[in-house]
């Protein structure tokens, strides 16, 4: 598959299904580049015209992957949560919130999505979960059931039908603000595994290949219509969720939408 463009509905579906090791796995312990970084808003960033609005923006745009770690780490360990309006659980349900309206969660959403984020890291498509590297998903459908489940829906019911819909894929965007170092081989190839899609039928995560010209983050498939709010994960030591990866534990915390996390 030399570009994503290319790769067809079929294709896809004739990908290997594997069977997750849901109660071993699943862990709750009691309880989307910058703008995309288009080639014009590229452009303007450069030349002064635009300023991102991150909370980051005051030390630069792009960070080294020590500077980077460095912060990951003192938001980590911090008493307070940078991402907000996160899933939680009460009276034994999972609940999350968009727009202020609340809805159940299955925990068979959070399993998959731990999973993408947990083949992420092991297969070196990012190195933290957080602003300046992982931490937001599109999610899309296919445009004929868009058309057919969900073009007559409200904001708010989108985001409760996506939780449940199997046919539903995530586009992860990483490395937002990753510096590119051609020269350095963990750098370039973290850069070049920067998109990431992540299903919700058991499939494994694809690494898509970075898209042609000076673009670096991939469009959802043509054949697929962007769905819902961003979702949004943040690493911190007290978070709703864990994973485990390189024989260490890493809690985080999942938002739908959550606009103060940029």
């Amino acid at each position: 598959m030399e570009k994503f463009e290319r790769v067809s509905e079929d294709d896809i579906n004739k990908e290997t299904k594997r069977q997750l090791p849901r109660r071993e796995f699943l862990k709750f312990l009691g309880v989307g580049g910058v703008i995309m970084l288009c080639p014009d808003i590229q452009r303007a960033i450069a030349q002064g015209i635009l300023e991102p609005e991150s909370r980051y923006e005051h030390h630069g745009f792009f960070y080294t992957l020590e500077e980077a770690r460095k912060i990951y780490e003192e938001e980590y360990y911090a008493e307070d949560k940078q991402l907000k309006n996160i899933l939680v659980r009460r009276d034994g349900k999972l609940l999350g919130s968009f727009e202020g309206i609340e809805f159940p969660v299955p925990d068979e959403f959070i399993e998959n999505t731990l999973y993408h984020l947990k083949d992420i890291l092991e297969q070196g498509a990012a190195k933290y979960l957080f602003r300046l590297d992982a931490f937001h998903g599109h999610f899309f459908v296919s445009e004929r059931i868009y058309k057919e489940e969900y073009h007559s829906l409200s904001k708010e019911e989108k985001v409760q039908k996506l939780v449940t819909d199997k046919s539903l894929g995530t586009l992860y965007h990483n490395s937002e603000h990753l510096r590119w170092d051609r020269d350095d081989p963990e750098i370039d190839s973290l850069y070049r595994k920067r998109n990431v899609i992540g299903w919700y039928d058991e499939r494994p995560i694809m690494i898509l290949p970075l898209p042609a010209g000076e673009r670096t983050a991939a469009n959802t498939p043509d054949w697929a219509h962007d769905v819902g709010p961003f979702l949004k994960f943040a690493a911190h030591k007290d978070g709703e969720f864990s994973i485990k990866t390189g024989g260490k534990e890493i809690r985080l915390d999942i938002s739908f939408g959550d606009q103060s996390y940029f």
